[in-house]
This record gives structure tokens, sequence and C-alpha cells, in this order.
């Protein structure tokens, strides 16, 4: 029988892959078939950021990648990791990477000068 935390976990992983297999495509076609790549710049990125729903979708993609590859890194992390205190350090250091990389994106998505 698995604890709760273990079937928490799996859950989570789930809801993202499903989450990422629906917002994967979305993201690919706008980005690279709707328009042309080769006129991708920040202007072009502030007219696509102007509208509050490509700036939602954007936003919520990078955060369920975040959060559906820091499970699965975390989980390997304490996998293979012998050592238990080690184990505790790299999975609490790669956490706080996780979390750093995740407020950072936000600041940027939400404080990003559309004018």
């Amino acid at each position: 029988m698995t604890s709760p935390r273990t079937e928490w976990i799996d859950s989570a992983l789930m809801a993202t892959a499903i989450a990422l297999v629906v917002l994967l495509p979305v993201e690919l076609v706008s980005w690279l078939i709707v328009s042309d790549p080769a006129t991708h710049n920040a202007a072009w990125v502030a007219d696509r950021w102007g509208s509050s729903l490509w700036r939602a979708v954007d936003w919520v993609f990078l955060v369920v990648a975040l959060v559906h590859g820091g499970i699965s890194t975390a989980r390997w992390l304490a996998r293979d990791q012998q050592v238990g205190g080690w184990r505790s350090v790299t999975v609490g250091l790669f956490g706080a990477l996780c979390v750093a990389l995740l407020v950072l994106a936000s600041y940027t998505f939400f404080t990003f000068d559309v004018t």
C-alpha cells in the first residue's frame, strides 16, 4: 500500500501531464505555425502578451511545466541519492531552485510592459 503523500504526488504528476498534453499543442501551434518564428522578438512578445488571454495561457503553461518537471526531477533525485543527509539537501536545493524560477517567471509575466 502506498502512503497518502505518494498518492498525492502521483496524482499531481498525472494532472500536470494531462494539462501539458492539452497546453503543449496550443503553445506549439501558436508559436511555430500560426506566426513566423523568424519574426519573434520582444515586440512580438509584447503584442502577444497585450492580450490577457495569451499572457494567462503562457503563464499557466510555464507553471504546469515547472511543477511537472520539478516533481519528476525531485522524485528521481530522492530515489537515486543513497546517503540520507545528502538526499534531503539535494531535493531541498532543487525545490528552492524551482520556486525561485517560478517566482522570477511570474514576476516577468505580470510586470512585462507591453507598451
